[in-house]
């Protein structure tokens, strides 16, 4: 009785390269979507499947001195990105000494409220850069956010940020305006010349009275000697 041979099943090439294909974006998915947090480049990218409003959400960066980053979600969310990624400028004119320069951005930004960051910076570089411990401040958008020295471990200084929004961020110290001084106008002290003497005023003469009439005046002369003398005229005549 002769024994019946089995072949062999062969897979061709169009086959392999399918499975192969598969295989490749079913791990590149659990990569994406299972990981914490992956790096692409310099800059870290985390996702999140589904998180409720009030929840916080904690994953490490370590881009350009950040350590790692808190978020509180306002909303519920799900499949989030959060990008935090170094930019070699910002969306605005930053004076002053510059550490680092990142961006966070989310396609979900509405949804949280707010952001702790935690920055670990080494001593040695901050010096570098022309900063002193406590001269580390954290700027987002032109404003500057409350930065909190921490502790020193080693030879790494720790600090926290709070923050409420995504966007440009610094790390240095701002170059503080100068505010113009006004020129005060020197107090001239009033002269301490003697004092100018007043001239009096001319005084005008009375008017003078007109002269009396020469009746009048003989009138008048006849009332000044009385009666008496008349009488004695009017008998001198009489007799003479």
């Amino acid at each position: 009785m002769k024994s019946k041979k089995r072949g062999k099943s062969k897979l061709n090439n169009n086959q392999v390269w399918t499975i192969f294909g598969v295989v490749l974006v079913l791990s590149l998915i659990v990569i994406f979507f299972l990981s914490p947090y992956i790096h692409l480049s310099g800059s870290a990218v985390q996702t999140v499947s589904h998180i409720k409003a009030g929840d916080e959400l904690f994953f490490e960066v370590k881009v350009d001195g950040v350590k790692d980053i808190t978020v509180t979600f306002s909303k519920d969310v799900k499949d989030i990105m959060i990008v935090t990624e170094p930019v070699d400028k910002v969306g605005w004119d930053f004076k002053g000494i510059i550490y680092s320069m990142f961006k966070i951005s989310s396609q979900d930004a509405d949804k949280i409220s707010k952001l702790v960051l935690t920055l670990k910076i080494k001593e040695q570089e901050l010096y570098n850069s022309g900063l002193a411990k406590y001269d580390v401040r954290a700027y987002l958008n032109r404003q500057e956010l409350e930065t909190t020295f921490e502790t020193q471990e080693g030879d790494y200084f720790y600090y926290k940020v709070k923050s409420s929004g995504f966007g440009d961020y610094v790390i240095g110290k701002a170059e503080v305006a100068k505010i113009p001084v006004k020129e005060v106008p020197p107090v001239i002290e009033p002269s301490k010349a003697a004092p100018v003497p007043e001239v009096p005023k001319a005084v005008e003469p009375a008017p003078e009275q007109p002269a009396p009439l020469a009746g009048k005046a003989s009138e008048q002369e006849t009332q000044s000697r009385g009666i008496f003398p008349e009488v004695a005229d009017f008998f001198r005549k009489l007799f003479s």
